[in-house]
């Protein structure tokens, strides 16, 4: 069970879009920062006059939620998977794939882990 195939399941996004909620405007975040539909970070600092003014569609907050979920699944995907052992020098050798962390992590994950239909 490699973290390779792990997605998102509609179940999930569907959970997210919910808890989340989508704003069809640019805005200001808790932290001042300007972002727009489900939390999508557009810079640091406060939204410009220009982007209070530009529209939000929900074409746009679904393309940018899933690009931010292709993200995070390739993130997935990749940890916990992969070690870079280290050379008598130190430094740092290629990535190499190991079968007793997926192993590890395949026992820690499975009391939290439920069949859904996708």
């Amino acid at each position: 069970m490699p973290n390779e195939s792990k997605r998102l399941s509609s179940t999930g996004l569907t959970a997210f879009r919910l808890r989340e909620g989508a704003v069809l405007r640019y805005y200001n975040d808790s932290a001042n920062n300007c972002t727009y539909g489900i939390g999508t970070l557009v810079h640091f600092g406060p939204c410009t006059a220009a982007q209070f003014q530009r529209p939000v569609t929900l074409a746009d907050i679904e393309i940018q939620l899933a690009a931010a979920v292709q993200a995070a699944e390739s993130a997935v995907g990749k940890q916990n998977i992969y070690v870079h052992p280290r050379d008598a020098n130190g430094r740092r050798l290629p990535a190499v794939r190991v079968a007793g962390l997926i192993n590890r992590r395949r026992e820690e994950a499975a009391p939290f882990l439920t069949r859904v239909q996708r």
